[in-house]
């Protein structure tokens, strides 16, 4: 810069900090033409003259603006601000080469003074620059990007989407800390530092700060934090996971209450926290799994695509959920169910759908693992109606036996048959009076209940009928969040005026060997499947806390 340029510089930066408008444009070619000699040299020299240091940053902005073409109006201010800075490191720098003069020694001064007054309007730059990025808080930008790109902003969504990962852990949260600590926790701190972690990446990225090959997120801190930065990613990962594997024994818990999963053995790990319990079957699968895609996808970038569509399909079922909630739950108008429930299903369903263009690059795993689960889940389920079919046919209504059995003699004591229904005969009873020649003095036939409600209030919770002739019919309600307990449920019949002696009750409970019919090799297939899991399901007898030297087990075989 000679010194008639810089001199004309000094004058406008002058102009410009006392309020002179039209000097930004006067001076906007002079700072923009010499960027492009800094950056030239910068690149001749290759950082060897230590002289030039402040040209790596204005070597990086020309490069930018190049790839612009010229200095756009809209990127004008972000250019001056950082043109302005350097141009104040330049001036200063220039009235230092001539110190020794008393000519120079002027211009120093009024150099320098230039370059102080101009900092205000530099800073003012730098904070409204900062300001500006605020702006990605509105949603115009992203519908604006969205339908604006075509197919290309339809793909973003699926990159977009893993910024919302993570909430429908909240779904498990909730059910063990209620609403109103998540709503607290969500408002209060996580979604601010959300935005603020967003907003920081989004600005170092904007900046040009970091590598293609970098995180973003990790650019944020100096590399002397870094590795605390890691520690406390770590220690976030684990505790988000807690909050999975908690979720995970709680649904394996209720769908073991609704008929879809075999008896597992559940741990209750606190007397005070009803959903504080431990699965370990279900514990050890999920290392296992997580292991597996852990050493299959090797980082978490290559995972994402597997996460991103497991997650949208989560939220778009909770979302069919909502509107089941809306309808059956809360009573809503179908109009109104559909307007607001059709609002969620619309977005996520572009999510899915641009979640699912990643199939082949590793999103075929949640899909495989949903179908499987789906696939277990119904074998038992249908396999289960089938048994009860089967052994329905080999039993009588429950009155046509009592009037047969009147005048048979019986031997002292109580006998509590677990039983599916309370109008027929269990099998049980049938196969220990046709072997063992025994009927007892007092029989009581015990039908277990999961509502489709997470709790059953206690005075609510058993149902006695009096059949005749000592017969007695006992049925227990249970939400999907309670765990049976036989003893507790027949202490409560003494309400209503039926006693039990636990020194003189015995149980009874079948135990069936499944035998596969000769049908198709699907069905067949299915049917090892069921007997495996029917095999290794926790004994009744543990699952519904029956003490077990009460207890008298009647096997049979059974073909299906």
């Amino acid at each position: 810069m000679s010194e008639s340029e810089a001199g004309q510089v000094t004058r406008l930066l002058v102009a410009w900090s006392g309020g002179d408008r039209s000097a930004l444009d006067q001076l906007t070619p002079l700072v923009y033409g010499e960027l492009r000699r800094l950056a030239a040299a910068y690149i001749r020299r290759e950082r060897r003259d230590h002289t030039l240091q402040p040209t790596a940053l204005v070597h990086e902005a020309y490069l930018r603006l190049v790839n612009q073409g010229e200095v756009q109006s809209q990127s004008r201010t972000q250019f001056f601000a950082i043109a302005a800075n350097l141009m104040r490191q330049i001036l200063v720098n220039h009235a230092k080469r001539h110190r020794a003069s008393k000519r120079g020694s002027g211009r120093k001064e009024q150099l320098q003074e230039a370059a102080a007054v101009a900092q205000p309007q530099v800073d003012l730059l730098a904070l409204n620059e900062a300001l500006e990025k605020l702006a990605a808080l509105d949603p115009r930008y992203g519908f604006g990007y969205l339908f604006g790109h075509g197919w290309t902003g339809f793909l973003v969504l699926g990159g977009v989407f893993l910024c919302a990962t993570g909430a429908e852990a909240l779904y498990a949260d909730m059910g063990h800390f209620g609403p109103q600590p998540i709503r607290l926790a969500w408002y209060a701190l996580v979604l601010p530092t959300l935005l603020l972690n967003y907003a920081g990446q989004a600005a170092v990225v904007v900046d040009g700060e970091v590598a293609a090959d970098a995180n973003p997120f990790f650019a944020l801190c100096p590399s002397l934090l870094q590795v605390p930065l890691v520690a406390l990613a770590t220690a976030a990962t684990i505790i988000a996971s807690q909050a999975i594997i908690s979720g995970t024994f709680s649904m394996t818990r209720q769908a073991i209450q609704l008929g879809l999963c075999p008896r597992l053995h559940i741990t209750q790990t606190s007397s005070e926290g009803y959903g504080q319990i431990y699965v370990g079957f279900v514990n050890w699968t999920l290392m296992v799994l997580t292991l597996g895609l852990a050493l299959s996808f090797r980082s978490s970038d290559n995972l994402a695509s597997a996460f991103g569509i497991a997650v949208a399909l989560t939220m778009l079922l909770t979302s069919l959920l909502m509107f089941i909630a809306m309808r059956e739950v809360w009573g809503w108008s179908l109009p109104l169910s559909i307007a607001v429930a059709g609002l969620f299903v619309i977005v996520d369903l572009s999510f899915v759908a641009a979640n699912m263009m990643k199939v082949i690059e590793g999103g075929w795993v949640p899909l495989v693992v949903g179908a499987t689960l789906y696939f277990i889940m119904s074998t038992w389920r249908q396999g289960r109606a089938a048994l009860a079919r089967k052994l329905e046919r080999d039993t009588l209504p429950l009155k046509e036996f009592i009037a047969q059995v009147h005048s048979k003699a019986r031997v002292t004591g109580t006998a509590v048959y677990m039983t599916s229904r309370v109008d027929v005969v269990p099998v049980p009873l049938l196969h220990n009076l046709k072997h063992n020649k025994v009927l007892h003095e007092r029989i009581v036939l015990l039908h277990v209940v999961t509502r489709n409600i997470p709790r059953v209030a206690p005075d609510k919770r058993v149902e006695v009928v009096h059949l005749g002739d000592n017969f007695h019919s006992v049925v227990a309600y249970y939400g999907f969040m309670q765990h049976p307990n036989v003893p507790r449920v027949l202490e409560r019949c003494s309400s209503q005026g039926l006693h039990f002696n636990m020194m003189e009750t015995s149980f009874f409970v079948g135990r069936v060997t499944i035998m596969p019919a000769r049908k198709s090799r699907y069905w067949a297939l299915r049917c090892k499947l069921f007997e495996a899991m029917h095999r290794n399901a926790l004994a009744a007898t543990e699952f519904f806390r029956i003490p077990p030297d009460r207890v008298i087990e009647l096997g049979a075989q059974v073909e299906i």
